[in-house]
């Protein structure tokens, strides 16, 4: 299975993806990065990606360095119909999402966004009807992602 991670990230935190990508493995999950080089604009090589991928999650948090980069991926993956899940931790940080597409997290509080995303993962398996190991797939890598991020934040010097 393949999922496009749209992220925008500050800079301390610019290993997350990768450390997201070896951790994903684990699950049977091919995670696709954009190319950072790429993304003032939305570049035919991301565009492909998005289109083979499965789903998409978005990762935006405070301070990110690439917020315009992340919306226009978000819109070429509603484009080409593709489930997406947005994890944020703040909501004006990203446009034009559905809000039963959104989980607002606090990286402080791990245990904050648990409601949403069960509301959220329960919405797209409304959507994408039959298609279980998607949704396993992204509970995990949710899961996965915002602990990651907890943890780098508690690590943090």
């Amino acid at each position: 299975m393949k999922v496009f991670l749209s992220h925008s990230l500050p800079p301390y935190d610019s290993a997350l993806p990768a450390r997201l990508r070896a951790v994903a493995l684990g699950y049977d999950v091919e995670l696709l990065l954009p190319d950072v080089s790429e993304r003032s604009f939305l570049a035919p090589n991301t565009r492909l990606k998005i289109a083979e991928s499965q789903a998409v999650v978005a990762f935006a948090a405070n301070y990110g360095t690439q917020l315009e980069a992340i919306n226009l991926e978000l819109q070429e993956a509603f484009r080409q119909g593709k489930p997406v899940i947005a994890l944020v931790e703040n909501y004006n940080l990203i446009s034009n999402v559905p809000t039963n597409r959104v989980v607002v997290f606090d990286r402080l509080n791990p245990s904050y966004h648990e409601d949403k995303l069960f509301q959220v993962l329960n919405s797209t398996i409304a959507e994408q009807q039959g298609k279980k190991n998607l949704i396993a797939a992204l509970a995990a890598l949710g899961a996965v992602a915002l602990g990651l991020y907890a943890f780098g934040e508690l690590t943090k010097e």
